[in-house]
């Protein structure tokens, strides 16, 4: 029969234990040579779930302090602990304690585990954020304790173990990964130990099992067991057959933390139990039989929980925004390297161990009560404005030692901080000199208003960019600012060619209005790249045509984009209440939105404006589709006040001849989305058939679902715990739509592509002075990086130099042709916690480098050897 999860107080500590308790749970062991229990004692700790930080704080100094004088009385003993930002508390409240653990440490007899900052929720943050954990966790743990982590740790995170994780846990030393979820009865997986292939073909050693326990083996939560027998007789069974005599034993409390009873269990006839660490037990496992023996596990594990990728939305969209700006933050630093320019001194590994904190699983998912989310909430708001805070003022250092050669125009300079070169939408803000007030309404400067909406405006004088080769391109004034006495121009433009890894310089002049190249023709919008047919009755588009590749999109059913709400209320039991919170919990109900309003409306700067009104209930929600000149994507922004319980408010996407959906993943592709499931996506979807497809690109949402041949992405839910609590009021998102060609071998990475530039945008600086040094173009690397992607250039972590990141985002092996850059010509081979490989790091200065699907590589770029 299934053994069930429920939970048992035992000494007032929680234990997971299964419901078949009256079954001993050696009885029937069938085992007739000596094997081991290794007795792994940890205790778990979930930083921000029912209570603040400053309760994990004593918490952790309790738990810790407590196992630290178990030890110190006791040379038997062991303790494995994981999240590093753990330890960081102790150091800060308790040095002395924190000197004994690092005694112990180094005794080997507290091991640290996971390697990561925190036990982060490894389906929602985005790629580089799962890559810095490791490069946090593991550099602090080689600082203070002279170790690294050699297990990885994840017994408790939501959603997905994302298929790039074997690879993050190689490249950062890891070669063993310990983890819980998801249970039996969500996916089977071996009850041996077994080999875990990643996208990229590299395995670590996997075991499943629980993060809670007496120090008895106990099967997960799903799993099956001869009526005769107990679980840790059927696990013995099941290991001895194979010829493994080592056992683990979960010895755990938690997820309050707490200390440990170190108390051996019972164990019949042939068998012992001892303490040990989590090294102590892969190493007895991996000297007694070949790995290549075990059963091997290819591709994500999950899903679960599918609810988590949208509870909270907000807290979603201030993640993504916190993650996309640190990064463009990372390359402005690494450009002033490169061009010798000083910038103020910026603690950036601070406000990366801040965001890799509100990374951990409970926090960023949105599971905790609604007093401790609005604090985190609040957290990654002050995140978001700090990193902001510092790219303004990096991004103005920059732009001011730039040459300004047109004394009439106002120079904009725009960075790309990504290693292809791209042409993009960017938005900026001018200070508006006299000249240039003209364009102006003329409304009472002196108003209480400050800020004037302009996407109406249409005055005697327009802007528009102009490149140095005299290429102009129509601004798109959005609004107008007054503040202490100075005017500004919120603007939006298309640029060129921004080069890879680097900046490019364009002068917004006066101009006099011009006829619009975007054609009106009833509800059919044409512009030199698109034509789109919208349906007013409905809501959203019937037809997205790409007129520089010839492909045509047909809605098939409902327009592309509608708007639909879906009923939830099915979910699972666990800690005595519904999972609201963590499941999706649809039940296939699905209500239509009609809209209320339909308006076509031209915008200065050559664009169009397409607006859709709903209402229902007590909600009000706008959706504006954006159509602009020179790009081949349309932008559709949905805001609005929500006030439905228990409900999705989605937005539907059904292609004509498509077959199939898919959706990027952190490092990763799923090529098939499941029928019927809520699934994580990172930067986007995609509905796809043979001829053509269309990509749905997000800026802070995670969830979607494939069902009845028609994909739809999760814009907002309001869950309850019991009452509602989270995403009532108002919300805001945007996604991009992007029509696609036939699959040539490329598609799919061009999908990845596209999610990381809607995301790691271009930005810009107006500069408003000039230092005159600089050229107004210039390029860290010169050369594109075309073939993989150039997703990351960052300060190195030793030395003055650079590290870039580069990502094979296909599923075919790719060759890269690389330079070392001009400023830093030294280029090696390294990992994503930037180790010095040795002889095994190097590289020619010129040459090409050879990527497996989905491969990560980091170059590290000095000056000399």
């Amino acid at each position: 029969m299934a053994a069930r999860s429920e939970k048992k107080f035992v000494d007032g500590l929680i234990l997971e234990r299964g419901e078949r308790a009256t079954i001993p749970p050696f009885e029937g062991l069938d085992v007739d040579r000596p094997m081991t229990v290794h007795v792994i004692a940890q205790s778990h700790i979930d930083i921000i779930w029912y209570w603040p930080i400053a309760e994990t704080v004593r918490m952790v100094l309790e738990t810790f302090r407590g196992h630290a004088d178990l030890l110190e009385a006791d040379a038997s003993l062991t303790f494995c602990q994981s999240q590093v930002a753990l330890f960081e508390m102790v150091r800060a409240e308790d040095p002395a304690l924190f000197e004994r653990i690092v005694r112990l440490v180094q005794e080997g007899r507290w091991e640290m585990v996971g390697g990561e900052w925190v036990e982060p929720a490894v389906s929602i943050g985005g790629p580089e954020v799962h890559a810095r954990q490791f490069l946090v966790g593991q550099r602090y743990l080689q600082e203070h304790f002279g170790v690294r982590a050699r297990v990885g740790w994840a017994p408790d995170s939501f959603v997905l173990h994302c298929d790039c994780f074997p690879q993050l846990l190689r490249q950062a030393g890891i070669g063993r990964f310990v983890h819980k979820r998801p249970r039996e009865k969500y996916m089977m997986l071996p009850t041996l130990p077994y080999r875990w292939r990643g996208n990229d073909g590299s395995e670590v050693l996997t075991l499943r099992t629980t993060n809670k326990g007496m120090g008895i083996p106990i099967l997960s939560d799903g799993s099956t067991a001869p009526s005769d027998k107990g679980d840790a007789a059927y696990i013995a069974d099941t290991f001895n057959a194979r010829g493994i005599s080592h056992l683990w034993g979960p010895l755990g409390v938690g997820d309050i933390g707490g200390v440990n009873h170190y108390v051996l269990p019972e164990v019949p006839g042939p068998l012992r139990a001892e303490f040990d660490t989590a090294t102590g037990y892969f190493d007895a496992l991996e000297e007694e039989i070949d790995n290549a023996t075990l059963p091997h596990v290819e591709g994500v594990l999950g899903p679960i929980f599918t609810g988590c990728l949208t509870t909270w939305a907000h807290v979603k969209t201030l993640n993504r925004r916190a993650e996309n700006t640190i990064q463009q933050v990372e390359f402005l630093k690494s450009a002033c390297r490169a061009l010798d320019v000083t910038t103020e001194a910026t603690d950036l590994d601070a406000l990366w161990r801040r965001l890799l904190l509100l990374h951990f699983h409970d926090t960023v998912a949105g599971v905790g009560t609604e007093d401790v989310q609005r604090e985190v909430e609040q957290e990654f708001r002050q995140v978001v404005v700090e990193v902001e805070r510092v790219r303004q003022r990096c991004a103005r250092r920059l732009a001011e030692s730039v040459r300004s050669d047109d004394t009439d125009g106002l120079p904009v300079v725009v960075f790309n901080p990504m290693g292809h070169r791209r042409t993009d939408v960017v938005e900026t803000r001018l200070s508006l000199r006299d000249a240039y007030l003209a364009a102006v309404p003329a409304e009472d400067p002196h108003s209480h208003h400050h800020e004037i909406d302009a996407y109406g405006y249409f005055g005697s004088a327009q802007f528009e960019a102009v490149d140095d080769d005299g290429n102009a391109t129509p601004v798109m004034i959005e609004r107008f600012a007054r503040l202490q006495r100075r005017t500004y121009a919120h603007i939006r433009m298309v640029v060129q060619d921004v080069p890879p890894f680097g900046y490019r310089t364009w002068q917004i002049r006066r101009c006099p209005p011009s006829a619009p190249t975007v054609r009106i023709d009833g509800t059919t919008i044409e512009t030199d790249r698109l034509r789109v047919e919208f349906d007013p009755i409905r809501g959203g588009i019937d037809v997205l045509e790409d007129r520089s590749s010839g492909v045509t999109i047909e809605a098939d059913g409902l327009p592309l984009g509608a708007l639909c709400l879906h009923d939830t209320g099915k979910y699972d039991l666990n800690y005595g209440q519904e999972h609201n919170q963590w499941e999706a919990g649809l039940t296939g109900r699905v209500n239509r939105l009609r809209p209320h309003d339909f308006r076509i409306s031209a915008a200065n700067g050559d664009r169009v404006l397409v607006n859709f009104d709903y209402r229902f209930g007590e909600s009000t929600l706008g959706q504006t589709y954006l159509i602009e000149p020179s790009v081949s994507f349309v932008t559709m922004r949905v805001e609005g006040r929500f006030h439905e319980v228990e409900r999705y408010c989605k937005a539907h996407f059904s292609v004509h001849d498509t077959e199939t959906a898919a959706a990027d993943l952190p490092y990763g592709y799923t090529p098939n989305l499941p029928e019927g499931v809520e699934y994580a996506m990172q930067y986007g979807a995609a509905v796809l058939g043979p001829k053509h497809g269309l990509a749905i690109l997000n800026r802070g949402r995670y969830g979607c679902l494939w069902r009845d041949d028609e994909l739809s992405i999760s814009l907002v839910r309001c869950a309850t715990f019991p009452a509602w609590i989270s995403d009532r009021g108002p919300f805001e998102t945007e996604l991009r739509l992007m029509a696609l060609g036939p699959d040539d071998g490329d598609r799919q990475q061009r999908i990845i592509r596209a999610g990381y530039d809607a995301n790691l945008a271009l930005f810009s600086y107006a500069p408003e002075r000039s230092e005159q040094r600089l050229d107004r173009t210039w390029s860290l690397t010169g050369a594109p990086i075309d073939d993989v992607l150039g997703v990351l250039a960052k300060p190195c972590e030793d030395g003055d130099g650079v590290a870039l990141r580069l990502y094979n985002g296909s599923s075919e092996p790719r060759s890269q042709s690389m330079n070392a850059p001009v400023a830093f010509p030294s280029m090696v081979a390294s990992n994503i916690i930037e180790d010095d490989l040795g002889a095994d790091g190097a590289l020619p200065e010129r040459g090409t480098l050879e990527f497996r699907p989905h491969e990560i590589r980091t170059l590290v770029c000095k000056n000399g050897v």
